[in-house]
């Protein structure tokens, strides 16, 4: 386990995901092509190595200095915000060491899971809210208090509505790690998950749902980083979360820029009960990695530099005290380890016209797009494509394949004041998910298509549904 004693280094592994995080605000015709000038970047290229030889528990092990933090995040700036006419006319191939899928739905931006061969780590990559579907997964009443996905005795509860957007592609972004794992990397890939603000906590969702369903506690273990994520768990769930920490199942690290308000929403309420009440995994015991699993951090745009301190340190330097009660404003959200993530997306959150449309029944459909080089055929079929393919499908069938009409629009009906959680992508399998990118079709003009010409038929004959995530 990484532990920060001073001010002067952090981990690489720790800025790596930050960049991954701001990538993923990306879309695709841009992705590739930054993605690989980042990655290529000459400072990066030792610790790329070094991660791709360190064990799973050494992962976080290699560090930066202030110095080359600095000089990174300048270089990375400059590539994130291009010059005008900088960018690729036509989506470029990744490189041979990289490989990616990205998974949008009609609820939720996009997600990218990233193969490279450099680190041997898929890494999942949440985008931050980046559209007005998004906004309302946490903007809704029901976010006021945790919602209880179960009335047995299992008490976790969640933000429900990011819990939604997690549960409902949790398999489908499953099923793209497990085909990059076995059809890119091969074995001993490591898994990380990270994404900044809403991305942030459905990497910790997903994460605690990736552990829940995974029984393996030497093989199925997930490096878990966020950046400026707020609270998603009540406290008997976070806790289970601290509980994995210590069990050396999650790598888990918070990172917040100090002044930066998001960490602290929704309100943890002392006087309600642990069941109705939300809270950081490290806030919900007196465990002993807990202060350690906080990194806070200046607001390089506000100080030229990049200091960044563990928590349990922080309580210990009166400076560091005085400087963990900057004033909380909207401006330090924007500013992680030096990187900007001001003017995120492409075409800014309130535009309503860059989400995946739904069909005519208005059902939830997904985007999956299979990113690798020329040379590299990961649709499995005939056909040697490689470069960038698309395919649509109906997401509602892989949740509720058998719901007739009349229930479909009671359940539509409910929607409209409340959050349906309750249906996962439990009808995604292995050969489910191969069929889907296998009749995908080669990506042309339209470098973000929006709108299907035609969805992927779905066999789901012979799948048996997989454990219902409100339950795990």
């Amino acid at each position: 386990m990484y532990i920060i004693s001073c001010m002067e280094k952090i981990s690489a592994l720790t800025y790596l995901n930050c960049l991954m995080s701001r990538l993923a605000y990306l879309d695709v015709e841009v992705f590739a092509d930054r993605y690989e000038k980042i990655f290529s970047l000459a400072a990066l290229r030792p610790h790329l190595k070094t991660l791709r030889g360190a064990s799973f528990s050494s992962m976080g092990d290699d560090t930066l200095s202030a110095k080359t933090l600095k000089g990174l995040s300048e270089s990375v700036n400059c590539i994130m915000y291009p010059k005008k006419g900088g960018d690729p006319s036509d989506i470029p191939s990744p490189s041979k060491d990289m490989a990616y899928v990205s998974i949008s739905t009609s609820n939720y931006s996009t997600v990218y899971v990233v193969a490279d061969k450099r680190t041997k780590c898929i890494t999942v990559a949440f985008r931050g809210t980046a559209s007005p579907k998004a906004i309302r997964s946490y903007m809704r009443l029901s976010s006021a208090v945790p919602t209880r996905t179960h009335t047995d005795d299992n008490k976790d509860g969640y933000l429900i509505g990011i819990f939604k957007i997690v549960s409902e592609m949790f398999y489908t972004v499953s099923e793209a790690v497990h085909m990059l794992s076995k059809d890119f990397l091969g074995a001993g890939a490591k898994l990380v998950t990270t994404g900044h603000s809403l991305g942030g906590a459905c990497a910790q969702i997903f994460t605690y749902l990736w552990i829940k369903t995974h029984t393996n506690k030497s093989r199925d273990r997930v490096c878990c980083h966020t950046f400026a994520a707020p609270r998603v768990m009540n406290v008997y769930a976070a806790d289970k979360f601290a509980r994995f920490v210590e069990e050396g199942r999650i790598l888990f690290r918070r990172v917040v820029t100090m002044g930066d308000p998001i960490p602290h929403l929704p309100v943890k309420h002392s006087s309600l009960s642990d069941i109705r009440t939300y809270s950081h995994p490290d806030e919900t015991r007196d465990i002993d990695i807990g202060g350690r699993l906080v990194l806070l951090c200046t607001n390089f745009k506000k100080t030229r530099k990049n200091e960044c301190m563990s928590k349990d340190a922080v309580n210990r330097n009166s400076k560091w005290t005085r400087r963990a009660k900057t004033p909380q404003k909207k401006a330090h959200h924007g500013n992680y380890m030096g990187v900007r993530f001001n003017t995120m997306s492409n075409h800014g959150i309130f535009n309503p016209l860059y989400e995946i449309k739904r069909n005519m029944s208005s059902d939830t459909i997904c985007r999956v797009i299979v990113g690798s080089h020329a040379s590299i055929n990961l649709t499995g079929s005939d056909r040697k494509i490689g470069g960038t393919t698309i395919s649509f499908f109906n997401l509602q069938m892989i949740k509720t394949p058998q719901m007739g009409i009349i229930a479909k629009v009671s359940m539509k009906l409910k929607k409209v004041v409340m959050t349906d959680y309750a249906h996962a992508d439990v009808y995604m399998s292995a050969r489910v998910f191969a069929d889907i990118v296998r009749y995908g079709s080669e990506m042309t003009s339209d470098t973000n298509p929006l709108r299907a010409v035609a969805y992927v038929a779905l066999d789901l004959e012979d799948v048996a549904p997989r454990p219902r995530l409100i339950c795990v």
